[in-house]
This record gives C-alpha cells, sequence and structure tokens, in this order.
C-alpha cells in the first residue's frame, strides 16, 4: 500500500499563501523535504519547484496532492 500525502492549499488574490501537509513520510528523508517542498511552492505559486536529493517519490506524491487540490478547487 502506498500511503498518500494530502495537503490543504489556501490561496488568496490568484496566489498560494498556504500549504498544510498530512503525510506519513521516511523521517530524515522525504518528511525533511516537504517544508522545502511548500517554501518552494509558495515562492514560486506554482509547482516548477526543484526536487531535494534523495527525495523524488516525495516530490511526486506531494506534487499530485498539491495538483488534485488546486483542481478541486477550480471545478
Amino acid at each position: 500500500m502506498v500511503d498518500r500525502i494530502n495537503v490543504k492549499v489556501t490561496i488568496k488574490d490568484g496566489r498560494i499563501v498556504n500549504i498544510d501537509v498530512d503525510h506519513n513520510e521516511t523521517e530524515g528523508i522525504g518528511a525533511a523535504a516537504i517544508p522545502q517542498y511548500v517554501e518552494q511552492t509558495i515562492a514560486k505559486n506554482g509547482l516548477d519547484i526543484d526536487s531535494v536529493t534523495g527525495a523524488t517519490v516525495s516530490l511526486n506524491g506531494y506534487k499530485d496532492a498539491v495538483s488534485r487540490a488546486l483542481a478541486k478547487a477550480l471545478e
């Protein structure tokens, strides 16, 4: 079973201003990378972000979760 990353994305005036993340990523690898992914996403207002070495699978799960949240917001 693959653990999912769940997010709540807050958008204000067309910009991503906050992302709350619920995950079970590996401590010290994926778990350490998630805050960096959140910071980059908010700074760039999108998912054109850099991977942290060793945490590519976490990046893919994070991007999928944020994409799902943004798509749901547009429904």
